[in-house]
């Protein structure tokens, strides 16, 4: 197909054209993009019709893909996730839930849809994001988990109003959605649910281990709200951002933003971001490699106390989360949002390669060059954190684990991080650490001795 040549054909032939650039992998130009409903209907049928015209071999393996999206995840409401995580990709600060009879409902105020993105969500493992290096999420991958729910989904965001999933994509007309779901320039996901499919208790207790703290290394996502029928708050995650105007730089030069986070429930986190030259010899795997990376840690402040006003209306659930954000001392490891428990007593953000479940990171090259930028402005931020806080500092620091308690964390990287973290403390921030000691200066870790009754006897000359 050659590219476009005459911005002036008729609407149709423009949109049709439009379809087979996107189909091609091809960049739609702004003056071909589909301006209204007429336009999106003819480009979206196109598309739909190209992708029945497929041979046999490709039409079933697209099929295939599409229908091993409940094989992807043991969480069945990973769905959730992806569109969480989509949704900071374009750029939403905001993103509400619903749960109705016959359907679950999700819309976010991010940046509207164009064709090549309807294209993405409808095709699995076709992504338009390749080259972004700031993205995280995946429209094919991700999306294709919510098979677990519905054999369908719509996507509805003016001038497309679109069913993905059977056989693969067509338009539709606008559904019957409440305000709150149609909001101009909004994008809307409507999944038809059959009878008993999801429970409003288990949307909810997914929301409560998910916590607001899932939402600490979002780049643009700070609130998430469930709604119920009558568009009443079930349960509020949210995060309100205070900077501090000091930057902050350790002898490593490593170059960090240090900032307040605050739950809606009273909780708050340390949070130290910093941006990196990129690895020299590894590469992300299907996503762009920037000329530097993120790199983030979050450090719990004091306690953990819950606000009895904070909206639900469900009784809170048991703490068997998997590796979803809770206020424990279990951290955890986030690209862009949580993928793994770790034993580390802080929350740690980078661009890893996760699993395609999102259930733990992959044992790549680029992961594990990750692990040492993560060290480093560990060691750093810790240090920062010894002068400002040292009782959270102390918290931060991790213990090894005793041979008897030693067990398995997630895959080699997370090990790896786990005992370059804890070496890290032994050397670098051992070797550092100073405190203030009256008439004395500073005085290093090393040269400090602590007196106490009941220790007497412990240690002897030998």
């Amino acid at each position: 197909m050659e590219p476009h040549s005459d911005i002036n054909a008729d609407p149709i032939s423009r949109a049709r054209k439009a379809a087979e650039l996107v189909w091609d992998k091809k960049a739609v130009p702004p003056d071909l993009e589909p301006v209204n409903a007429k336009e999106a209907q003819e480009a979206i049928q196109h598309l739909g019709k190209l992708s029945t015209q497929l041979p046999g071999a490709p039409a079933e393996m697209i099929y295939a893909a599409r229908s091993s999206g409940t094989l992807i995840s043991s969480d069945r409401l990973q769905g959730l996730a992806e569109i969480i995580q989509n949704a900071d990709d374009v750029k939403a600060s905001e993103l509400l839930i619903q749960l109705r009879n016959a359907d679950l409902l999700a819309t976010h105020n991010g940046n509207p849809v164009r064709l090549s993105d309807v294209h993405a969500f409808a095709m699995p493992w076709l992504t338009n994001k390749s080259g972004d290096a700031a993205s995280t999420g995946r429209f094919g991958i991700g999306l294709s988990t919510l098979q677990s729910l519905s054999r369908t989904f719509e996507l509805h965001c003016a001038p497309y109003h679109v069913e993905i999933g059977d056989p693969t994509i067509a338009p539709i007309t606008p559904a019957d959605l409440p305000p709150e779901f149609s909001q101009p320039e909004w994008t809307t996901l409507r999944i038809p649910l059959a009878d008993g499919t999801l429970q409003p208790s288990e949307l909810d207790q997914w929301l409560s281990r998910w916590d607001d703290s899932a939402l600490l290394f979002l780049r643009h996502v700070t609130r998430v709200t469930s709604l119920d029928p009558d568009c009443d708050t079930i349960r509020l995650l949210e995060l309100s951002r205070h900077q501090d105007k000091e930057s902050v730089t350790g002898p490593e030069s490593i170059a960090m933003s240090r900032e307040r986070v605050e739950a809606s429930d009273g909780r708050s986190w340390a949070v130290y971001s910093s941006q990196l030259p990129s690895p020299e010899n590894a590469e992300r795997a299907r996503k762009a490699t920037g000329s530097t990376t993120p790199v983030s840690l979050a450090f719990p402040l004091g306690a953990a106390i819950a606000d009895p006003e904070r909206p639900t209306k469900q009784s809170e659930p048991d703490d068997t989360a998997t590796v979803r954000s809770s206020p424990s001392k279990t951290g955890l490891i986030y690209a862009g949002l949580p993928v793994a428990q770790t034993r580390l007593p802080f929350f740690a953000n980078a661009q890893f390669d996760p699993l395609t479940s999102r259930e733990g990171v992959a044992d790549t090259p680029w992961n594990k060059e990750l692990v040492k930028l993560v060290v480093g402005v560990w060691s750093e931020a810790l240090l920062d954190l010894f002068e400002h806080d040292p009782q959270t500092a102390w918290q931060a620091v991790p213990l090894p684990q005793s041979e008897e308690n030693e067990t398995a964390s997630g895959s080699g990287v997370i090990a790896e991080l786990e005992a370059a973290v804890i070496e890290q403390a032994r050397q670098e921030v051992a070797s550092r650490l100073t405190f203030p000691v009256p008439s004395q200066g500073r005085v290093g870790l090393s040269e400090l001795a602590v007196e106490a009754q009941p220790l007497e006897g412990l240690l002897d000359d030998s």
